[in-house]
């Protein structure tokens, strides 16, 4: 028998969460394309009043689909150029465009049950590979997840049903770590 130490160095859990919430702010930012884009999803042309609660977070959702092409894209695009592209990663516009509606979203990162499932003292972002949206709007909690173009609203995929999500905080905010809802295996987790 030989002895066997492992000696590591680095940041925990909540460490990674600040680094990739930093590396994405400027990302998820509302330019000024992202303001008028709120601005059309809250006010649709011929509605008498200004849409609110989840029909506003539905109406945006929805617009954010139709405008965006393909099957996602790099985080490293900001919202202003998926936008004015019509492709890349939808997730990263709907963040800016909640932002804008004054709407508290949040990335989050989801380690599915296809990642290993090991505790790791030093966590690495290839195991939180799934990105969704929690959204809390009206007492409630929305788990969205944009990434597939046309997913219903509320609709999280399977292998992310019931899993830790790193969620991503704002600036001044403290790292949270929560669970993805079951849903009720029909595909459905609104509300939640």
């Amino acid at each position: 028998y030989l002895p066997f130490v492992q000696v590591g160095a680095g940041a925990g859990r909540e460490a990674l969460q600040l680094a990739l919430a930093d590396g994405l702010l400027d990302r998820t930012r509302a330019s000024l394309e992202v303001r008028e884009l709120a601005a059309s999803v809250a006010r649709p042309p011929g509605s008498p009043a200004p849409l609110a609660g989840e029909a506003l977070l539905r109406a945006a959702y929805d617009r954010v689909t139709e405008l965006v092409e393909g099957q996602g894209g790099a985080w490293s695009e900001p919202a202003s150029q998926v936008l004015s592209r019509g492709r890349g990663n939808r997730t990263v516009l709907l963040k800016a465009l909640y932002a804008a509606l004054g709407v508290r979203a949040r990335l989050a990162l989801v380690r599915p049950f296809t990642a290993d499932p090991a505790p790791y003292r030093f966590p690495r972002p290839d195991l939180y590979g799934h990105q969704v949206l929690r959204v809390e709007q009206g007492g409630r909690t929305f788990w969205l997840d944009p990434s597939t173009r046309y997913t219903p609203f509320g609709v999280l995929p399977q292998v992310a049903r019931g899993c830790e999500a790193l969620v991503l905080p704002e600036p001044g905010e403290a790292p949270e770590v929560a669970r993805t809802p079951e849903g009720d295996g029909e595909g459905r987790a609104t509300g939640l």
